[in-house]
């Protein structure tokens, strides 16, 4: 399986991670409810975390990633794959395995929207 069909790359571009810095959409995400069109999503948390294997399940390796709509208020949840190797670069580069939108803030002095990163990210 390549890193790609694993659940949520398809959409998050988690190269920032590596460097402390929230993952970002690959193209611009909607909100996922019908009353609201707005494109400002600010990046709230982010938690990461591996699950044991448990019943013959495989080891899972993951983030979870809550982004807030800047015009209604809701939270959405996004859970991202990575692979075993991802995760402990991850982890090196976010040794709590928690990233808050008040510690990006005071890296680069505003708020994070994941469909446009404030920054030019370095790949």
């Amino acid at each position: 399986m390549s890193n790609i069909d694993l659940p949520g790359r398809r959409v998050w571009d988690i190269e920032p991670l590596f460097h402390g810095y929230p993952p970002v959409v690959k193209k611009l995400l909607r909100p996922l409810r019908h009353w609201c069109s707005c494109s400002t999503l600010w990046f709230k948390e982010l938690r990461i975390f591996e699950r044991p294997i448990v019943g013959g399940v495989p080891r899972q390796y993951r983030v979870d990633l809550y982004v807030k709509c800047h015009c209604c208020g809701s939270v959405d949840v996004f859970g991202i794959h990575v692979t075993e190797e991802e995760y402990f670069k991850i982890v090196e580069a976010l040794p709590r395995r928690v990233l808050t939108w008040q510690e990006v803030y005071l890296k680069i002095g505003k708020h994070w929207n994941v469909n446009e990163p404030p920054i030019e990210l370095e790949h």
